[in-house]
């Protein structure tokens, strides 16, 4: 079973839960509040991110950001429809972002150094 992360609408605690793909997207109440979440964009494959991180917000957002990867890994996956990503940097991996097909991506002021795929679009 995939891993997904939740986002408390109220607190903004994040929950990682194991779930079939089938109930991803069904109500998840937060661990400590108890308030609804909603599912967020979460990293692919445990990619080391600097103390700069920021999480996702709540309209998608994710930005300054340094990820490395070992160089066969990918960065990020998308798992949502729409998100933006600005001011990152992804180093030494095979896929920066991951994506899949009919999801919006906005993206303004990323580096990609030693990056075989910057974006790939996925038919997931």
């Amino acid at each position: 079973m995939p891993l997904y992360e939740y986002k408390c609408l109220k607190c903004g605690k994040i929950t990682e839960v194991l779930r079939s793909i089938k109930s991803r997207d069904g109500a998840m109440p937060c661990n400590s509040c108890g308030f609804a979440t909603e599912r967020i964009i979460s990293s692919f494959n445990s990619p080391i991110i600097s103390s700069s991180r920021k999480s996702w917000d709540s309209d998608g957002a994710y930005e300054n950001n340094h990820i490395t990867k070992e160089a066969s890994g990918t960065g990020i996956r998308l798992e949502r429809s729409a998100a933006t990503i600005k001011n990152c940097i992804f180093e030494n991996m095979q896929t920066g972002i991951s994506m899949s097909k009919g999801s919006k991506l906005s993206m303004n002021r990323n580096k990609f150094i030693d990056v075989t795929k910057p974006v790939e679009v996925t038919d997931e």
